[in-house]
């Protein structure tokens, strides 16, 4: 049993990070008479959201791993609309990663990352889009580059990677000038 579900993890930040989303399937795979439970903490009617969560990985009657988050509504994107859930999901990731599920780094958090580094998903990569010349940015929740104007890019089966070295004025205008021919619908090819 590989609790730590290396072949899961993502790169954030340099750092390893298992989604709770495998951690909570890898414990109902293997702890079969366990149970998770959630409970807020706060007033409904707070900004503020405080979220406890309790894993018993033998049950009601055995051993108990607890994992408190927190969550302002209107902090951030997620927040804006989903903070009660996105509170929810730290607080079982937590509990279960008490419990050694999904450790690799560190017990933090994909947000307790983000906010301790300051990031907010929106760093320039220094890697650019072949489709359409634009600089990368660093995803706050994989730490992957990716082209900001992707859903803008007309044709869906264009075909664009970001590179990650430096390169020369003359390959960024040679992507440029293809960005400008794809929006003429005048392909390169």
């Amino acid at each position: 049993m590989d609790k730590n579900l290396k072949s899961k993890a993502i790169l954030i930040k340099g750092r390893e990070y298992v989604q709770v989303s495998h951690r909570i399937i890898f414990f109902n795979e293997n702890y079969k008479d366990g149970c998770i439970g959630t409970e807020l903490v706060t007033s409904p009617e707070s900004d503020h959201i405080i979220i406890k969560a309790t894993v018993y990985p033998e049950g009601l009657a055995g051993r108990k791993f607890t994992g408190y988050s927190q969550a302002t509504i209107g902090d951030g994107m997620v927040n804006k609309t989903s903070a009660l859930e996105n509170a929810e999901t730290s607080a079982v990731g937590r509990a279960l990663a008490l419990m050694g599920i999904g450790v690799i780094d560190s017990v933090a958090s994909v947000d307790e990352i983000n906010k301790a580094t300051g990031s907010k998903g929106k760093e320039k990569s220094g890697s650019f889009c072949s489709a359409c010349g634009s600089e990368g940015i660093i995803s706050a929740k994989t730490g992957n580059p990716y082209c900001p104007n992707f859903l803008r890019h007309k044709n869906d089966n264009v075909k664009y990677a970001l590179t990650t070295k430096a390169e020369d004025e003359k390959v960024i205008e040679y992507d440029k000038q293809n960005a400008e021919d794809f929006k003429n619908d005048k392909p390169p090819f």
